[in-house]
């Protein structure tokens, strides 16, 4: 029987040992940050977003997360618009070219009057672009740093083009760097001033911008063994639901996301420094299109992207019809499906309820079928949300692309 004198001693030691344990822990998360999760939020415009902050002070930005960019920009403070550029005959003369544009606000403008001033609401108001957005200045930020070398991103609606910039920058608990280079823009490509973010935040191996020794943000993590693992693992919530209370995605840095996705299923080589994949086979029922195709991973399109001729026979299938005044797919509300998708070994269902979504402006009640005829030099289809959503995606910056499939809550 052991003494209440041993006994104190044993819960002691327990104890000291607990404490010690703890202490050892603290210090190797100050050293390497491990596999941590950052949650996002779905907006109306099909973007994933989340927030950083850079510089210290602390600056804050929401930015959309883009899995075949390297690299991260915010506005600069330098592309606000002053009063004068309000006036039309004068704007191009005076200001930078994005202080002048001008937008047509219709009935069907929900999602960019959120983002606009409250008196923009009325046909040919100049629409300055950065207004309403959170813009970097370089002069409260005490560990910001010069670079001022130029950048450029090519977009297919335009440009996003400044200077860098060197300076802290921090993704909630997952990523801290206490000097990291960023895009300062001042320059913007067309849609951006519909969008519901500030910046872009990059997850691809390299950077876009081909400066010698400019790496990409994760990259650099990786290097200076930020990470426990060199990979991100990405979950998209399944119910596409905008403006949930609890996040909808969520980008788990350094490791497998083991609160919502199960074991990697299958590994696929990625082509090049960047995310592309290939698919080898698409499939409804019976009707089935093969071929070596290359493709793109995009959590900002809303749709299964591909050649007309693949899509097209696979829309018949299901009873799919093509508008071709609208190049919209529609298809009844009810219909039930899956889309087969075969990148090496695996075939991978995506249900029709990911890819049947509610049209008003369809009169006639039908529904728009997730297809988009896609036309791209580079890539033949481009994958996004329907996809996403049903599958965890986990990039291994070994060069290999790795599909799990989600655990599922609830009934």
């Amino acid at each position: 029987m052991i003494s209440v004198r041993n006994l104190i001693f044993l819960l002691f030691v327990e104890l000291v040992a607990s404490i010690k344990h703890r202490v050892n822990l603290s210090k190797v998360e100050r050293k390497i940050y491990g596999a941590r999760n950052v949650p996002l939020n779905l907006v109306p415009d099909h973007d994933y977003i989340g927030r950083v902050s850079i510089g210290d002070p602390p600056q804050f930005f929401h930015v959309a997360f883009d899995i075949n960019l390297g690299n991260v920009w915010v506005p600069d403070i330098e592309c606000e618009c002053t009063a004068r550029c309000s006036l039309k005959f004068l704007c191009k003369s005076l200001c930078k070219a994005h202080c002048c544009e001008k937008k047509k606000i219709g009935s069907n403008s929900n999602q960019s009057i959120a983002i606009l001033p409250t008196n923009a609401a009325r046909d040919g108001i100049l629409i300055p672009v950065c207004d309403k957005r959170s813009k970097y200045n370089k002069e409260i930020s005490k560990t910001y740093l010069q670079d001022d070398r130029e950048w450029k991103i090519r977009y297919v609606d335009g440009k996003a083009s400044g200077k860098l910039a060197i300076d802290s920058l921090r993704l909630g608990d997952a990523l801290n760097f206490s000097q990291t280079t960023i895009g300062l823009a001042t320059s913007f490509p067309d849609g951006y001033k519909d969008v519901l973010y500030d910046g872009v935040f990059g997850l691809s191996r390299e950077s876009a911008i081909e400066y010698d020794g400019l790496e990409s943000p994760i990259g650099q993590a990786i290097r200076q063994g930020i990470l426990d693992e060199p990979m991100i693992t990405l979950w998209l919530d399944g119910s596409g639901k905008v403006g949930n209370t609890e996040p909808t995605g969520m980008i788990t840095f350094g490791g497998m996301d083991s609160n919502h996705c199960g074991f990697i299923s299958e590994y696929l080589p990625a082509l090049g420094n960047d995310w592309k994949i290939m698919l080898k086979r698409v499939r409804i029922d019976n009707v089935i299109s093969s071929r070596d195709w290359t493709v793109e991973l995009d959590m900002s399109y809303p749709y299964i992207g591909g050649p007309r001729s693949a899509l097209y026979g696979l829309a018949e299938t299901i009873r799919a019809s093509y508008d071709h005044f609208q190049d919209v797919y529609y298809i009844d509300c009810n219909a039930e499906f899956s889309l087969m998708l075969t990148f090496e070994q695996k075939e991978y269902p995506v249900s029709s309820k990911q890819l049947i979504y509610k049209d008003k402006r369809n009169k006639q009640g039908e529904c728009v079928l997730a297809f988009q005829n896609y036309y791209n030099l580079q890539v033949d289809w481009r994958i996004g949300s329907p996809f996403l959503r049903e599958y965890c995606v986990t990039l291994n910056f070994d060069g290999k692309v790795g599909i799990s499939f989600p655990y599922q809550f609830g009934g």
